[in-house]
Order: structure tokens, then sequence, then C-alpha cells
């Protein structure tokens, strides 16, 4: 069974187009998609992955075109509308950890040595570096997203585990004495 760690999220249903079942999917972000039609883009439901088919995908920039099996009519295209869509990773091109800021929001995030910090409040995008904006303990903690930091990723629990650099969190324990 395919979980979230095995995927990438790409976007959200958006509104019909057309009457014949096609949806517009609104992509989040900035990758290439190999879009491969022999294997399915996956919807949320209930916080699960579902496998969902397609017979016609045009890819139209910020955009998908998206023609789905067993989506024939706007009673079926109502039933997936706003869902959030994800793909496999290997179809993602330039696939890191860096998710979209909004997948990332409300987070738990632990470090491995000092435990529970807190929770993601926002991602803060300086152009090349993203920056997890953590309430911890009252105050700001800003730390790097970087693969290079994350332990654990685990999308169902929504909680991120860090190794922390030594001493990273020195200067926000120091100002509570």
């Amino acid at each position: 069974m395919i979980s979230f760690n095995d995927c990438y999220r790409i976007g959200k249903i958006g509104k019909a187009h057309g009457y014949k079942g096609f949806v517009k999917i609104d992509l989040e972000g900035d990758f290439d998609l190999k879009i491969n039609s022999k294997e399915p883009v996956f919807l949320e439901f209930h916080q699960k992955p579902v496998p969902f088919f397609y017979s016609e995908i045009k890819d139209c920039g910020d955009y998908l075109l998206v023609k789905f099996d067993d989506v024939n009519n706007e009673e079926d295209v109502a039933e997936i509308s706003n869902r959030i869509v994800y793909t496999y990773k290997k179809w993602v091109k330039n696939y890191s950890a860096e998710l979209a800021a909004d997948a990332l929001k409300d987070f738990q995030v632990y470090d491995e040595t000092a435990g529970y910090l807190g929770h993601i409040v926002e991602i803060i995008d300086h152009g090349k570096q993203k920056l997890m904006h953590i309430d911890y303990r009252g105050s700001e903690l800003l730390v790097p997203l970087v693969e290079d930091l994350i332990l654990k990723f685990k999308y169902e629990d929504k909680k991120i585990t860090l190794k922390l650099p030594s001493g990273f969190l020195d200067i926000f324990d120091s100002n509570e004495n």
C-alpha cells in the first residue's frame, strides 16, 4: 500500500474544465514532472492517498488538465474537487525534502536530543534558502529546511524529527534564565 512518504504533493484539484469530466489541477511549487500515463496520481481521502488513473493529461504550465477514468460528469468532479493531489516522488525531476509551504504548516517538530520544539507556523522562502518558522516556547525559532537536518519525516502523523547542530538552541535556552 502506498504511503505519503512515497509521494510528493503537486497541487490541488480545482474546478471542472468543460462538461466531460476534465478537471484542472492547480500546481504548487516549482518542479518538473515526468508524466507517466500508466501509473496513477493520488488524491487525499481521509488522510490517505487513493490512486486515480487517468486517460488524458495536458501540461499547461502552472496547472494540468486531467481526464480521470470514472470521472465523467459534474457530479463526479464535485466529489473530488479541492482534494490534494500527489504523485510518486520519482515523477518529480527536482524532488527534495522541501515540500510546498502549505503542506508543512502545523507539523510538530522534534529534535533528537531536545525533544519537542513546537509547531511550524510557516515556511519562509528567502530565495535559495527556506526556513521553518517554529513556535518554540513562545519565541520564533528559524531553522533551515534542508535534508541534512531531517532525521525522520512522518507525513501521516504530521511530525518532523531533526538533528540540530550542537548548541543551536542554547541562545533560546539561555534567555529563559
